[in-house]
């Protein structure tokens, strides 16, 4: 066998492993991520928080009519309030 032709087989065997690998991988994670992800999402006139940790998280929600407010939120999808009285929610660190 050649130099040349080893090279290329090496390569292609490289270039079909990272394709099997990457493509076996990212459908199942997408597919959850996109259906709640991770922190503040509004969805259906509501405003959620997903603490997508194993702990619980402190968070700020900025409010139209009240000041803003900080809050445990345990590991899960909680939701904060009806999505015309939000202004934002970040994340501030662990409870």
């Amino acid at each position: 066998m050649t130099r040349y032709k080893r090279h290329f087989l090496v390569a292609v065997t490289a270039a079909v492993s990272t394709f099997l690998l990457l493509t076996s991988a990212t459908p199942s994670s997408a597919a959850t991520q996109a259906t709640t992800p991770c922190g503040y999402y509004e969805a259906a006139g509501h405003s959620y928080w997903n603490n997508c940790g194993t702990t619980s998280a402190y968070i700020v929600v900025g409010y139209r009519s009240v000041p803003d407010t900080g809050m445990c939120m345990a590991p899960g999808v909680t939701e904060i309030l009806a999505l015309d009285q939000i202004v934002f929610a970040t994340y501030q660190r662990a409870c």
